[in-house]
């Protein structure tokens, strides 16, 4: 293909108009036809020039001549010829004429040949063959200051000698700078700003990003908006705030022909200030384990849901604390609360270089405080939990007692209080665990019905509160010596006359009378660790209610009838009460003991009911096959057993005195099945 077509080739090129196809080709040409790679260069320069002059139009004078011209034209007719001359003949007469009017004096010739100068200069002038001498902007068009300030600062350099991509040299535009952001004086500039580079032609994209490098270094990608505009594109959380960063262009960075950058070239910008973080709580301080943290930020932030921006760790934990934050009004203090106790020993408060501003910008930097968790002293602690279970009769209640150098502390006194059922959700408000204070109101808002003072024997000891009836009750702890906020404890304890069972995983609740019979119309409540009431229900005719998924994470199961009789259950943590599939046979298994040793008897009572259509409902009439399985999965024993009219069955399994050690199971299935 011959050059002149690469030059149509170069035109559609610049103007965005080349396919795919052409492209590719042109580019090929352009590495071996140093006359080409020169003609593009030059057509890029032009592009350049043009892209910062304003549109413009002739005036209103131009256009008016220009109307009146081509008016004249259609009107004026070709006037017929007079004589019969040939063309010859007229071109004859027409120079006879010419000499005869025209006197060749030397200063007619002299002024003919200056204006045919005049002429060719103008022309040269319009055709772009020579530059004016008053510069580009003046081609005719009016420039507003910020255009002619961009022709102004781009170079246009003699052509230079190139080796080029194959080692033959020739006339080849050396590539420029037309742009470079950020710049330096355009003040604090946000983390992830980007870095952009524009050159006057295309540019060989290897060798530009092999070329650009910034000190102090930064991760991040390269990308391009054009053949001749390169961008840096910081990487996530984006650069660091207060530094000075310089990026530099060495000049082996090459266009597209092959020519590299005369010189190199380098300027710095600098970000944002790092938004200030400081500890409220001091660094180093001792903490409690329910103990809340603060910080405080030089600049308002995201308060929003932002998970990992600002956790809690415990040294050693494999995972962070769960806590609870929350933000000032203006977003500049966080309160950081663990959601449990934190364990004794360090603690780390961490907020994360992925934070955010209110404006969006990352914190760039991580910051961490570091704390220990112990205990106060001197300190009075139930070691029960915020939740006492206990049958009717002796109520004994475990305690720690701790004074100044690990000395006993005492004597203490334990006071009772009638706790109504609906003032429940209202105390657990403030059970996150020890130590906590008691919610306003409390206990003075309560009837005390028993008084016990006791002096301990050691730092760990256990109290009787001598016998309760069933109900639901207060107990709050105190040292007669110490009046500090860590020296009162308190818990709710239930006191039960009646039974009530976790009888298996998604099974029911099985309410008993202290003779083991069916306790039908109790209420049975259920309550979440914070006291708020998730479910309540009846039993039925045989003691039965089935809890749904509303009380999944219930911490405290309540029995009572309007008799005033009461049982309560600490429900383990994970139980569920998810419905078995339709069809299936859910069976809820009780023994006598939790253990056995060989040669003991298991004795067990077996509750069936069906599947998920009638999930509270017992099965009777008919037979079930309940089988003993050893560690390995053997059978040691079965029996058929029919169901009475509430659905149980009961047996016994003897153990043999040489029974294998391990867990046994115990399989129910449908006879037959």
């Amino acid at each position: 293909m011959s050059c002149s077509r690469y030059r149509q080739l170069i035109s559609r090129y610049v103007d965005n108009e080349a396919t795919p196809r052409q492209r590719e080709e042109l580019l090929a040409h352009v590495q071996s036809c140093h006359d080409c790679a020169a003609w593009l260069a030059r057509a890029r320069q032009a592009d350049v020039l043009l892209r910062g002059v304003d549109e413009t139009h002739p005036s209103d004078r131009v256009r008016s001549a220009i109307i009146e011209q081509v008016r004249a034209r259609k009107i004026t007719q070709a006037a017929p010829p007079q004589h019969g001359l040939t063309g010859l003949s007229a071109l004859r007469l027409a120079a006879s004429s010419l000499l005869l009017r025209f006197d060749p004096s030397p200063y007619r010739v002299a002024l003919a040949f200056a204006a045919a100068a005049i002429a060719l200069l103008g022309l040269a002038y319009w055709l772009n063959i020579i530059p004016p001498y008053w510069g580009y902007d003046r081609l005719g068009f009016e420039l507003k200051t910020e255009a002619r300030q961009t022709v102004d600062a781009t170079p246009i350099t003699a052509p230079a000698v190139s080796s080029g991509m194959d080692g033959v040299g020739g006339p080849v535009a050396v590539p420029n700078l037309v742009r470079a952001l950020p710049q330096p004086d355009g003040g604090a500039l946000s983390i992830d700003t980007p870095v952009r580079v524009r050159f006057d032609q295309p540019m060989d994209r290897a060798s530009v990003e092999a070329a650009l490098s910034i000190d102090p270094p930064a991760a991040g990608a390269f990308s391009w908006d054009a053949d001749n505009e390169v961008r840096f594109t910081p990487a996530a959380p984006g650069l660091l705030r207060g530094i000075t960063y310089t990026v530099m262009l060495t000049n082996t960075a090459r266009s597209v022909a092959g020519t590299p950058m005369q010189d190199p070239a380098a300027w710095s910008f600098y970000t944002s200030p790092p938004v200030a973080v400081e500890a409220g709580t001091p660094d180093g301080s001792i903490v409690l384990p329910t103990g809340s943290l603060t910080l405080l930020f030089g600049a308002p932030m995201y308060t929003g849901e932002d998970p990992g921006a600002v956790v809690l760790r415990a040294a050693g934990a494999p995972a962070n604390l769960p806590a609870k934050l929350e933000w000032s009004q203006n977003g500049t203090e966080l309160t950081v609360t663990p959601l449990a106790p934190a364990p004794l020993g360090d603690l780390y408060l961490r907020v994360a270089p992925t934070a955010r501003t209110a404006s969006g910008d990352a914190l760039g930097s991580a910051v961490e405080y570091r704390y220990k968790v112990a205990l106060p002293v001197p300190r009075v602690r139930l070691l029960d939990g915020r939740i006492l279970a206990a049958a009717a009769g002796d109520v004994p209640v475990r305690f720690q007692a701790l004074g100044s150098g690990a000395a006993t502390l005492g004597p203490l006194n334990f006071d009772v209080y009638s706790l109504p059922a609906e003032m429940l959700s209202a105390l657990g408000a403030g059970a996150a665990g020890w130590p906590s204070a008691m919610p306003a109101g409390f206990p003075e808002s309560l009837q005390k019905v028993h008084a016990v003072s006791y002096d301990p024997a050691g730092t760990e000891d256990a109290v009787s509160l001598g016998a309760l009836p069933a109900g639901l009750y207060l107990v709050v702890a105190t040292s007669a010596a110490q009046g500090t906020a860590y020296t009162t404890d308190w818990a709710l304890l239930a006191v039960s006359d009646h039974a009530l069972t976790l009888t298996g995983e998604g099974s029911p609740l099985w309410a008993t009378d202290a003779a083991g019979r069916a306790w039908a119309g109790a209420e049975v409540s259920m309550y979440a660790p914070s006291g708020a009431l998730l479910e309540k229900g009846p039993t039925n005719e045989f003691g039965l209610w089935q809890p749904t998924t509303a009380s999944v994470g219930a911490a405290l199961a309540v029995a009572r009838d309007p008799a005033g009789r009461t049982a309560a259950l600490l429900v383990p943590q994970g139980a569920r009460w998810d419905a078995p599939a339709p069809g299936d046979l859910a069976a809820a298994l009780v023994t006598d003991l939790p253990a056995y040793r060989p040669g003991e008897t298991v004795n067990f009572r077996v509750i069936l009911r069906p599947g998920a259509t009638a999930p509270a409902t017992p099965v009777a009439e008919q037979e079930v096959s309940v089988v003993l399985l050893a560690p390995g999965g053997a059978a040691v024993s079965s029996l058929t057993l029919k169901p009475d009219s509430v659905g149980a069955v009961g047996g016994i399994f003897p153990l043999s005195a040489g029974a294998q050690a391990g867990q046994y199971t115990v399989r129910v299935r449908a006879a037959g099945a």
